[in-house]
């Protein structure tokens, strides 16, 4: 195989590499754009370098790498609730635009009969999570913090989280041209992934 391989497909394969961060960046672009904030794409595409690159390392759901995107864009200057927008807006976005492509997938398994029943319940299952955690932070973004909700809610970790996510600005986070766009960023992550 090594010696059959093509080096012009392991070019083909570094430009969509670096497609997928620059797509990656476009999503933060997008928000602070949105929001009025300069954002150049080369500053965005190597906070998302790092982000990506924190991820696969640790190995955490994406909070790890989110952690770090935060604190990269918070010392740039960026607003609070813009970088908790950006998250919100990231992490919904990743979640529609994957389901989008596990549709497209199932469509053309189901087309060419390899489509199973065990497979469609594990997608439709993690397709309802999927959808129902974007909905979730998009309905938590910007929506202050019930006193009795603070009492009630002991793990600090959670807490924080919850707390970054209500700073967002639900202009922002709620917006569904930036949610479409950013989707459709989304998108491009995976199938440059492929």
């Amino acid at each position: 195989l090594a010696e059959r391989a093509d080096p012009r497909w392991m070019l083909v394969a570094i430009a969509l590499q670096l497609g997928t961060y620059a797509a990656q960046g476009a999503v933060l672009g997008a928000v602070a754009k949105a929001g009025g904030v300069a954002l150049r794409l080369r500053v965005a595409c190597h906070v998302s370098v790092v982000k990506l690159f924190v991820d696969q390392a640790i190995p955490s759901a994406g909070l790890s790498g989110t952690a770090v995107l935060a604190k990269a864009l918070e010392r740039r200057g960026i607003p609070r609730p813009i970088v908790a927008a950006g998250v919100v807006v990231e992490l919904a976005s990743y979640y529609f635009g994957f389901v989008a492509c596990l549709a497209a997938a199932l469509a053309i398994g189901a087309a060419n009969e390899v489509a199973s029943a065990p497979l469609l319940v594990i997608i439709g299952l993690f397709s309802t999570v999927a959808l129902a955690l974007s909905v979730s932070v998009l309905a938590l973004s910007g929506r202050p913090d019930p006193p009795e909700g603070r009492r009630r809610l002991r793990l600090r970790p959670l807490r924080r989280v919850l707390d970054f996510v209500r700073d967002a600005d639900p202009r922002l986070a709620r917006r569904g041209r930036l949610l479409a766009l950013t989707s459709g960023y989304q998108i491009a992550i995976v199938l440059g992934s492929v």
